[in-house]
């Protein structure tokens, strides 16, 4: 028979189980879903730890200072100085570089624009350690380091930018009163610092920053290890550099990777868990409930069956057509269910400030599972019902 005849004997059978359908259907699409959520879940843990410390192959750890005597906000911490920045970098065996920063939020001008962004003042070792690429222009030097120019971030540079030819090197750019001469721009980039994205942010040398802060002094610093040594020496080098030069490290928080890694790993934890089983339920009910729409479909159509052998449609034939049908449903239920996955994982995306991608390992895989587990369900039972001999004498009847 003709792929066109298997279509149309499908669809006319599927609208007599319209009901039935719409349950296997929709129980199977919120399985799929749950199953791409789950590679989803997966992968975001990979993608956000490499989005707030540049990349995962790279250990970026971060050294803050916290005031036991007041509760501040993570952008609020208050750090040493530029001295125990430089200390920390004399063992190369450990410490690759080292970027001290002061991280404020201010409103800057431009021509008829006004926006609120984080200004970062940052030595030259900044672009090294977060292995940022300039699109237009230089970054600082150590002769720029009491003068008045700025760097500024992809995502700031399109909202600032006049035209498409504008590069704003040598742009004049307020910072409250102060006036700053811009002299390049940064590549776009999905590195986080602290809690401010580099892309939207304007970037000072950090004795400039220091002039006209209302709270001068470093804010963190971000020291990039050495990959070839193991995280916990690593570690050990730090707290001992730090206790050799500050004495009490009591409250220092030396971060990295793993210490976000493990936030966000505990995280995912508890949604796969949620999804997993609801995944697991759902997906149970959808399988039973095709195989029993497969298991009885052959004897309800006894008469079609009858009528397709009159015309010489062979046990081959007649798989084909129900194999026809078990695929119309795995198109159906996999597309509404990597849909719905998808819109899922933009929800859970924004409600806890992850970014969002498109996992195509997801569909990819989601999609094969769909198509084995309708082929079990749907295909099987039809060809054991089809190949029994005592079936055959019922449907010859």
């Amino acid at each position: 028979m003709k792929i066109s005849t298997h279509l149309s004997i499908a669809f006319r059978y599927f609208n007599k189980i319209q009901k039935k359908l719409c349950i296997v259907a929709i129980s199977m699409a919120i399985g799929i879903a749950s199953f791409y959520l789950l590679i989803f879940f997966g992968e975001i843990v990979r993608q956000e730890t490499a989005r707030r410390f540049y990349a995962p192959g790279v250990d970026l750890f971060s050294i803050v200072k916290r005031d036991e005597a007041v509760k501040i906000a993570p952008a609020q911490i208050r750090l040493f100085d530029e001295k125990a920045a430089a200390y920390l970098k004399r063992n190369p065996q450990f410490v690759v570089n080292v970027a001290p920063e002061l991280s404020t939020i201010s409103e800057i001008h431009y021509g008829e624009l006004t926006v609120k962004v984080p200004v970062i003042g940052v030595d030259e070792g900044y672009l090294g350690v977060y292995g940022l690429q300039l699109e237009y222009g230089r970054f600082f030097t150590r002769f720029d380091s009491t003068k008045s120019y700025s760097v500024i971030g992809n995502r700031l540079f399109q909202r600032l930018r006049e035209s498409a030819s504008d590069s704003l090197i040598g742009a004049r750019i307020y910072i409250g009163q102060q006036l700053v001469e811009n002299m390049g721009v940064l590549e776009a980039s999905e590195s986080i610092s602290s809690e401010y994205s580099i892309d939207d942010a304007l970037f000072l040398p950090l004795a400039t920053l220091e002039q006209f802060a209302i709270h001068p002094g470093i804010s963190k610093i971000t020291v990039r290890a050495n990959p070839g040594q193991p995280i916990s020496e690593v570690v050990q080098y730090l707290d001992h550099s730090l206790q050799d030069y500050l004495g009490d490290i009591s409250n220092l928080e030396v971060n990295n990777q793993r210490v976000f890694l493990s936030i966000i790993s505990e995280r995912v934890k508890n949604l796969s868990i949620l999804w997993g089983a609801l995944g697991i339920i759902a997906m149970f009910i959808g399988s039973w409930g095709l195989l029993r729409i497969m298991c009885i479909s052959i004897l309800r159509r006894r008469m079609e069956v009858s009528y397709l052998q009159r015309f010489e449609a062979h046990d081959k034939s007649l798989l084909a057509q129900f194999l026809t049908e078990t695929l119309i449903v795995t198109v159906i239920t996999g597309i509404l269910g990597i849909g719905f996955g998808i819109v899922f994982s933009v929800v859970i995306s924004r409600l806890n400030n992850w970014m969002f991608f498109i996992s195509f390992l997801g569909i990819a895989t989601s999609f094969v599972v769909t198509l084995l587990i309708n082929l079990i369900m749907g295909v099987y039972p039809v060809a054991i019902t089809l190949y029994s001999k005592k079936v055959k004498g019922k449907l010859e009847e």
